[in-house]
């Protein structure tokens, strides 16, 4: 009878255990499935914040405002949770990314979690690559803004700024070929002005370019939308394709 007992005591105790693991194991996932949601949030207000300011947001409180991810936005959950992950730190060079959040040190932490972080299943603004959560930018107007900062390696400035080629000026884009933009009399130099645009047209147009043709394939136009209503400074009208820029017959 004893013997019978004993096993059952073990039995119980073994059940008892899978049930403590599988149930911590749960809340384990839950924690993570919501620093994906987190992490998806920061990509959405990081997005919006190149859009609105024309810069990068280089420390994850510039986000915290009511505009972006509001002010009490937390980057854990409950008490101990420092201990399964690290604070966000993002990248202050605009290279789109912030850091790998799961701490290697915790031995709860293991290959399925990881993976389960790292998966494409919950994310559509944010993957990991290289331990490092990257940013997917989704806008074509932020997409273009930052092409445009990283090849000047600056931010989009007012126009006065001498040091820049892409600049702004009464709620317009200015995209030149060089940073000489001026005559002496203070008027844009035409001939060295590849396109220019009022922002909220950016996505349909009308957006103004150089007569030049040689200069269409430029780098600088590679971000426009396909379908984007295009016009020369001779009035000349073209249509941005997928391909190229097509002039209008």
């Amino acid at each position: 009878m004893m013997k019978y007992i004993l096993v059952l005591f073990f039995i119980i105790n073994f059940l008892q255990a899978n049930s403590d693991f599988f149930e911590q194991r749960k809340i384990l996932v839950d924690k993570v499935k919501r620093i994906i949601q987190q992490e998806e949030a920061i990509a959405r207000a990081y997005e919006r914040y190149i859009i609105n300011e024309m810069k990068y947001p280089t420390s994850i409180s510039q986000l915290k405002t009511d505009e972006y991810l509001g002010s009490s936005f937390k980057s854990s959950f409950d008490s101990g949770d420092e201990l399964l992950f690290e604070d966000y730190v993002l990248d202050n060079t605009g290279k789109l990314n912030f850091n790998y959040r799961l701490r290697t040190s915790n031995s709860n932490i293991d290959t399925s979690i990881r993976a389960l972080y790292r998966s494409a299943n919950y994310r559509e603004n944010t993957f990991v690559y290289d331990n490092k959560v990257i940013i997917r930018l989704n806008d074509s107007y932020a997409k273009t803004l930052h092409t445009l900062m990283q090849m000047q390696s600056k931010a989009i400035n007012a126009c006065s700024d001498t040091t820049i080629k892409y600049c702004l000026k009464d709620n317009h884009i200015y995209i030149f070929n060089s940073t000489d933009k001026f005559e002496n009399n203070g008027n844009i130099k035409l001939d060295n002005l590849l396109m220019f645009f009022y922002i909220e047209n950016f996505k349909t147009g009308p957006i103004i370019i150089t007569d030049d043709r040689t200069l269409h394939d430029s780098e600088e136009f590679l971000n426009l939308v396909p379908g984007t209503q295009l016009i020369d400074f001779k009035n000349e009208k073209y249509l941005k394709t997928y391909d190229d820029i097509r002039r209008l017959q």
